[in-house]
């Protein structure tokens, strides 16, 4: 039955989607997915990407508008000047958004933050709903501050006080966790909703599950918590009776892959092989070829990439944190506690040894876990937050 909502909805990201791969850009490609099946005329308005990016797969009937200056890759160029191209970006961004919002004339607004991709929203005094896929900053601060860089503090309560400015026009916060919804209750409205995930395409692949074959797959950066992983790995090693392999896939800034590189020598029985980025098909086909799919992430506010293991039928070894403790279960999975360096080492190294004696129970209990995540459940939850937003106009 379809919904009583106005037709056109506008989803606003600052990343230049469809070119920027993670949880965000899977979220949009599902969230206007299911908004089409209902019905609805959807936009997604982003940035524009920098020769850098590949176009990726994304509904055919989404209205993109890539507008502004363009969106260079992370990890690039003197920092100084990474700032100073980072403020004129966002200008940029905000000044074009702004006008091109005045053109399409959506009928609901859904920013995918409450920080400058929100700023244009404010400026013209049209009520939205944020999507809130973290706590802006919080994750990253821990991390910057150890390295005592001070300039990210700074950043970040600069955006600190962007978000309450923008509170003022967003009539709800969704967050992809419990963590997310509580901290934002503080600036407006707050409710639930997961991230989500298209089941369908997983039972259709067909390949061999490699009993030892262990999986990373996501953005290739220090917060992922792949240094401990290494380390975690020679420990193993030493235990070890028989081979395994552990794949790294994925993309992120070159001299830190090349880093990683370095410490995967010289293992007896694990071989660590470097897939980079994978996509579409051949991504479905990584996962269900894997059996057990292991985030170590030093924060993660939701981790999309469990929901796809999940899917594909992998057993689930992720760090205790605020995504990945609400979707991990003991049934098909294992938490690993931080509280220290030597320890995220030790227990993660702990993880991976009981990992090897799961059976393929593990498997299928992640696989029917995974179905209460299906997209169109999460459709009709934004649904109705759409619905609440249209009546409070």
């Amino acid at each position: 039955m379809e919904s009583k909502l106005p037709k056109k909805i506008l989803l606003i990201e600052m990343s230049p989607f469809p070119f920027h791969v993670g949880g965000g850009y899977a979220h949009l490609c599902l969230l206007s997915k299911g908004l089409i099946e209902e019905g609805h005329e959807v936009h997604i308005l982003s940035a524009k990407p920098s020769k850098d990016y590949k176009m990726l797969d994304y509904p055919a009937e989404v209205i993109l508008h890539n507008v502004g200056m363009r969106h260079k890759m992370f990890g690039k160029g003197n920092r100084f000047f990474a700032y100073l191209h980072r403020m004129f970006f966002e200008l940029s961004f905000v000044l074009s958004a702004k006008k091109k919002i005045k053109e399409i004339k959506p009928d609901i607004i859904n920013t995918q933050s409450l920080i400058t991709t929100a700023l244009p929203c404010t400026l013209l005094k049209k009520p939205f709903v944020a999507t809130q896929h973290g706590v802006f900053m919080k994750g990253f601060k821990e991390l910057w501050d150890k390295r005592g860089r001070q300039d990210v503090s700074f950043i970040g309560k600069i955006y600190d006080k962007l978000e309450k400015y923008n509170s003022k026009y967003c009539k709800e916060v969704i967050g992809v966790n419990q963590t997310v919804v509580d901290y934002y209750s503080k600036y407006t409205k707050s409710s639930l909703i997961g991230n989500s995930i298209d089941i369908k395409p997983y039972d259709k692949i067909r390949v061999v599950r490699k009993e030892d074959r262990y999986l990373f797959l996501g953005r290739i950066s220090e917060e992922k918590g792949l240094d401990y992983l290494l380390n975690a790995l020679r420990i193993v090693d030493k235990e070890l009776n028989r081979d395994i392999e552990f794949i790294i896939a994925g993309s992120g800034n070159e001299a830190y892959i090349d880093s990683l590189k370095s410490k995967s020598n010289n293992f007896t029985h694990i071989t660590v092989n470097y897939a980079g980025p994978v996509y579409g098909e051949a991504k479905l086909k990584l996962y269900k070829s894997a059996n057990i799919f292991v985030l170590p992430s030093m924060f993660e506010s939701f981790g999309i990439v469990l929901l796809e293991a999940m899917a594909a039928g992998c057993g689930i070894i992720a760090s205790n944190c605020s995504g990945p403790k609400e979707i991990v279960k003991p049934e098909f999975g294992l938490l690993v506690d931080y509280t220290n360096e030597e320890e995220r080492v030790k227990n993660l190294a702990a993880a991976l040894i009981q990992s090897l004696s799961w059976d393929e129970g593990i498997g299928l209990a992640a696989r029917e876990e995974v179905e209460k995540y299906d997209y169109k459940i999460a459709i009709q939850k934004y649904i109705k937050v759409y619905e609440r937003l249209e009546a409070s106009k």
